[in-house]
């Protein structure tokens, strides 16, 4: 598939700009870190959300929650726990139930839980099939964590890149895990495709919490993103609309709910939330490009220009966009120019 973990985030194309990175590149890891902003105080509900345009109908944002059952995501069965039941009981402390638990998953005499990019699972469905992408295994582990008496809460990771490209749409990854404060300041960190880790300092990729309402809206994204990719306007716009039921302050969830309007020939619609996307965090990269694709396609030039400038001012203020410079050239076998990226 060509999604990967947590959210992936979709994005059009971007404009050609002659020496200038190709569209593989037009999302950077400044999407990442719009997970985590709450740079406005103003709270957007349905209401604010625009209606999609169908023949000779209109669907609302009210509509869509009324029509799309809430997925339980944390939800246990009684198979489910009685499996660990076996395995972990009373008289054990915090930091061993959190190892076992992760152990239990992952270990090969057990679950063996394998990575797996499209997977996008609720919790007991993990356990039902074995395979997860990063938050389908927060996901399991958190809720597991929670019934066993263990504090455990998802963390949005900032990484190095990685991206997909499906005709016109550039998917981009964002990374979640799980994390379990042990006191005196220690936390564990748990992670379907990277090793335990217990010191804060160690903790790649400068992680933050985020709240379950952010988890499951990001749940609900990449539910969206797969049924966009696939054609399915409808069922895209239902799951993103319960994103940002869940998530209303965040501005990746209004930058992805841009494309499924120009997708459908509403670009006043698609403009209008991408500014509330730029509203809420001005230095949405997405949301910028998107914008700048959008003018340029309504032939409205002078704003098509002022944002393609603030997209390339962006991208040169994003130390990422210097480590795909150095990233292609290293892949040609161009070291002197990969050590020239580099500012």
């Amino acid at each position: 598939m060509i999604y990967r973990v947590v959210a992936a985030y979709l994005c059009e194309q971007e404009y050609s700009v002659p020496n200038l990175l190709k569209v593989s590149f037009s999302l950077l890891v400044l999407v990442v870190s719009s997970a985590c902003a709450n740079n406005s105080s103003a709270v957007f509900t349905s209401g604010n959300i625009p209606s999609l345009q169908l023949s000779g109908d209109i669907l609302t944002s009210n509509q869509a929650l009324e029509q799309t059952t809430p997925i339980p995501i944390l939800t246990l069965t009684p198979q489910l726990t009685d499996y660990f039941d076996q395995y972990i009981y009373g008289g054990i402390d915090k930091k061993q139930r959190a190892r076992l638990l992760r152990n239990l998953l992952l270990s090969p005499a057990f679950l063996d839980i394998e990575y797996e990019r499209s997977d996008n699972f609720t919790a007991s469905e993990v356990f039902d099939v074995r395979s997860a992408n990063c938050i389908s295994f927060s996901n399991l582990y958190i809720a597991l964590a929670r019934h066993y008496g263990i504090d455990a809460d998802y963390q949005l990771i900032e990484k190095y890149p990685e991206w997909a490209r499906d005709g016109r749409l550039v998917f981009m990854d964002i990374h979640v895990n799980a994390r379990v404060p042990l006191g005196g300041g220690e936390k564990y960190q748990v992670d379907i495709s990277q090793p335990e880790v217990t010191d804060q300092s160690q903790q790649k990729g400068n992680p933050k919490l985020i709240s379950d309402d952010v988890a499951a809206a990001l749940f609900y994204s990449n539910l969206a993103v797969r049924a966009f990719a696939q054609g399915d306007i409808v069922e895209a716009y239902q799951k993103i609309v319960w994103s940002l039921y869940k998530a209303p302050d965040q501005s990746m969830f209004w930058s992805n709910l841009g494309p499924i309007f120009r997708a459908n020939n509403q670009l006043n619609e698609a403009e209008r939330v991408y500014l509330i996307a730029l509203q809420l965090d001005p230095k949405s990269y997405s949301a910028s490009n998107n914008l700048a694709v959008l003018y340029r396609d309504m032939q409205r030039m002078h704003k098509y220009q002022y944002y393609l400038a603030k997209t390339l001012a962006l991208r040169q203020k994003n130390p990422y966009f210097y480590f795909h410079l150095a990233h292609a050239a290293k892949q040609k076998g161009d070291y002197l120019q990969a050590i020239k990226a580099v500012p």
